[in-house]
């Protein structure tokens, strides 16, 4: 029983209401883990899945209170969206994963970056 409590972990996951991102929080909710999606609060919410109504850009004050082990980063476009996240995190000592999609996006600004 001991075992099972710490292998069970606190996960946020940005995104987390729709495509990739919604199924892994369920898919890590039904497996025991505990889910936190940071949203605005626009799209129905999965069920068991914890809501941190606020924005990723300013995560800050929302994550206080929560003892995270894990961000899983799905929903990113920009590298200012990593950077605003990594910076949330900073204090916090967790695995960073980050997922990309099978989509490319080229910048916009810089298209002979890709």
């Amino acid at each position: 029983e001991e075992a099972e409590a710490l292998s069970k972990r606190n996960i946020l996951i940005t995104g987390g209401t729709v495509f990739a991102s919604r199924i892994a929080a369920e898919c890590l909710r039904a497996k025991g883990h505990h889910a936190f999606v940071p949203k605005r609060g626009t799209r129905p919410q999965s069920q068991g899945v914890t809501l941190l109504k606020c924005d990723r850009h300013h995560l800050g004050e929302a994550l206080k209170n929560y003892d995270l082990d894990a961000a899983l980063d799905i929903s990113v476009y920009t590298e200012a969206e990593i950077a605003d996240l990594k910076n949330a995190l900073k204090e916090i000592p967790l695995t960073y994963i980050f997922v990309s999609f099978s989509a490319v996006y080229i910048p916009r600004n810089n298209p002979s970056a890709v």
